[in-house]
């Protein structure tokens, strides 16, 4: 063996113009393979993270009822129908042995229950929609992260204050400590201080949300002690809809959704983005392939005659092919390895000059040792692979005709 790999080092030192074009064809084809692989991961991550990074992957709530029912007459007779524009979720009563099931579930990373409803906040003769949130801090730090989200006051939820999003607060020109009141449709307003003014990164979401604790939240809407809506987060954002199903078999009488179901093109875009992954690393691939497996085959035509006198002094035929084998694993193994290099240093250079107006990476990237290994292997691969054909040709080579010819 230790012969066989001197003699492939002699051939690829002899072929030194061709052998540096194959060697710089590989570490660019891989420094390309590199780059978008880690690109085009760090951005799917992203995009998941920003989307549902901080919003609930599993939901459990009862199935909606209507608030309105009406007796209309339909062919003479009397039938009840319900106003389907107007429902309210059902509350959960049995919501702590429940919260304390997902909790042991070790796939499941947050869990919280909610007090939710739709209400009217007041500042003066400004008034808004809106959601309340009533949900215990610590388990809504799980999914929403909301202590660290509170740019101005306290995140604190304690009894008579509230949190309101930052577009909310310039809506209805309240700041930290200023008084607004909460009306249900139907109901006296009741008033509150604002204590901490939040930003979830979501417009939507800083327009809506009014969050309270949640004690104080079920009884402003009429829940007693109970929550209507039970949010969970996994580990495995992509085993969710599992998680989800099989939690649907425990708790066969309830609304059960997984983000996936909601996000269903959000979903098929990053499928479609991995596919796409995949195609461009296949056709590098093959181009590296390619590229080292036609040089190596005018390296098998121009050595014929030194393989022919080797042949002719009794190195066997195997023993020739695994030369040409040898050549093409060097190749891919060094330019794999090079080309890594290159590779991560384009990806970094990208990330710093590529940034946000906050100096945030506009594509956060991580490389993982695991990932350049396994490219570098699948290269390495592919460069023996290459060299089969060449090493096929050059053990098929009559020596007494090639040193007769030349």
């Amino acid at each position: 063996m230790k012969f066989d790999l001197k003699l492939a080092a002699r051939f690829l030192i002899a072929g030194k113009t061709q052998t540096g074009l194959i060697f710089i064809g590989i570490a660019v084809g891989v420094a390309v393979l590199v780059f978008l692989t880690f690109l085009i991961s760090g951005l799917g991550v992203d995009i998941i993270d920003r989307t549902i990074g901080n919003s609930p992957h599993i939901t459990i709530s009862r199935e909606d009822r209507p608030l309105d029912f009406a007796v209309r007459d339909f062919q003479g007779r009397p039938v009840i129908t319900e106003d389907a524009s107007r429902t309210t979720r059902e509350t959960i009563d049995e919501w702590q042995f429940i919260i304390n099931g997902l909790i042991g579930d070790e796939r499941i990373s947050a869990v919280v229950a909610v007090a939710d409803g739709p209400g009217f906040i007041i500042r003066g003769d400004l008034e808004e929609a809106i959601v309340i949130r009533g949900m215990d801090l610590d388990g809504a730090d799980g999914i929403y992260d909301i202590s660290f989200r509170v740019v101005k006051g306290s995140p604190d939820l304690i009894a008579g204050t509230i949190l309101i999003g930052t577009d909310l607060s310039e809506k209805i020109k309240a700041g930290i400590g200023d008084a607004v009141q909460i009306r249900l449709m139907g109901e006296d307003p009741e008033s509150y201080l604002v204590g901490g003014i939040f930003d979830l990164g979501v417009q939507t979401l800083n327009q809506r949300w009014v969050l309270m604790n949640r004690e104080r939240a079920a009884y402003l809407l009429g829940f007693e002690n109970g929550v209507n809506v039970i949010e969970a987060q996994v580990l495995e954002v992509f085993q969710s809809q599992y998680i989800a199903a099989e939690w649907k078999r425990i708790l066969p009488f309830f609304k059960i959704s997984s983000w996936e179901e909601a996000n269903r093109q959000l979903l098929i875009g990053l499928r479609s983005q991995v596919s796409s992954s995949y195609t461009i690393q296949f056709f590098v691939l093959l181009a590296v392939t390619l590229a080292v497996s036609s040089v190596l085959a005018i390296s098998a035509i121009q050595r014929a005659r030194q393989i022919g006198i080797l042949k002719a002094i009794g190195i066997r035929t195997k023993r020739i092919g695994r030369i040409f084998l040898l050549q093409g694993a060097v190749l891919g193994f060094t330019g794999s390895l090079f080309g890594s290099i290159l590779g991560v240093a384009l990806l970094y250079f990208f990330v710093s000059v590529s940034r946000t107006a906050d100096g945030d990476p506009i594509v956060p990237v991580t490389v993982t040792v695991t990932g350049l290994a396994v490219i570098v292997l699948i290269t390495t691969a592919a460069g023996t692979l290459a060299a089969y054909f060449p090493a096929r040709h050059s053990a098929k080579l009559d020596p007494i005709e090639v040193i007769r010819n030349g």
